[in-house]
């Protein structure tokens, strides 16, 4: 079956979506209003570090449901701290709806299995693409279509974290939606294509970005490793709370600096 339908617009629509559970508290407009810059993690310790490195204040108005944001200033700024829903129809519903109401340049900080032998446990992947093996993005883009970062702001970023002694890989990653079907056969496909490293939202992002004309980053790091053809999770890892740490300075540097 086509998922993709380009010729009219969605019946539900993002706006009209973040109104109904809003406007009962009396909010504005202005109050939904967000800055075009936003840094999005997936996790709530690394939502915390940027909140406390940044001096982030909580969005009341925005704050619930699924949503968890929060405005921090910088010299050039205004800049959007948010938590996302795990997995790809999650990050982009509330992608959808921070484009909608003034995003405009988006870095995600993500986690990925890591599916090469030389990539390790707190490594750092800058994707330059996405294998598509979920489902969200067949909504937004052909088939036959690559899901690619926004190419000025990835280089932007590469250069900046290259220039600062920050080491990220770049190369492609596999987004799944099926967390427990990343079986011993895909492992072994894809690791011989070149392939670094599997999450489940890369390919999603990338996509509604690239349709809604936004731009659109993700930084992900290794949490844990499928190469050798058993699961090795370290998720609690000294090593990876350390990158953590240092990929947060990074992006904010670079966000106040380049912004």
């Amino acid at each position: 079956m086509d998922f993709l339908d380009l010729e009219s617009e969605s019946l539900v629509n993002p706006r009209e979506m973040v109104r109904l559970f809003t406007s009962a508290h009396g909010v504005t407009e202005k109050d939904l209003s967000l800055p075009p810059v936003a840094v999005i993690s997936f996790s709530p310790r690394v939502l915390k570090t940027l909140v406390q490195r940044a001096g982030g204040k909580r969005m009341m108005p925005w704050h619930g449901r699924h949503r968890r944001l929060y405005v921090a200033d910088t010299p050039n700024g205004p800049v959007l701290l948010a938590q996302s829903p795990c997995g790809a129809p999650g990050a982009v519903i509330l992608l959808e709806e921070l484009f909608a109401f003034g995003v405009r340049r988006t870095v995600f900080v993500g986690y990925c299995g890591s599916i090469q032998d030389d990539i390790g446990i707190g490594e750092i992947v800058l994707p330059t693409r996405a294998v598509r093996e979920e489902g969200t993005s067949y909504h937004y883009l052909p088939p036959t279509d690559a899901c690619v970062p926004d190419e000025v702001l990835f280089r932007r970023l590469d250069r900046w974290l290259e220039e600062h002694g920050v080491v990220a890989r770049k190369g492609p990653v596999w987004t799944t939606d099926a967390l427990y079907r990343e079986t011993k056969t895909k492992v072994t496909r894809y690791r011989a294509d070149g392939v670094f490293a599997v999450d489940m939202e890369t390919a999603a992002v990338f996509a509604v970005g690239k349709v809604r004309m936004r731009s659109v980053v993700a930084v992900l790091l290794v949490s844990d490793r499928l190469s050798s053809g058993v699961w090795a999770p370290d998720f609690f890892d000294a090593r990876l709370r350390e990158r953590e740490r240092l990929i947060v300075e990074s992006i904010l540097k670079w966000i106040e600096q380049e912004t």
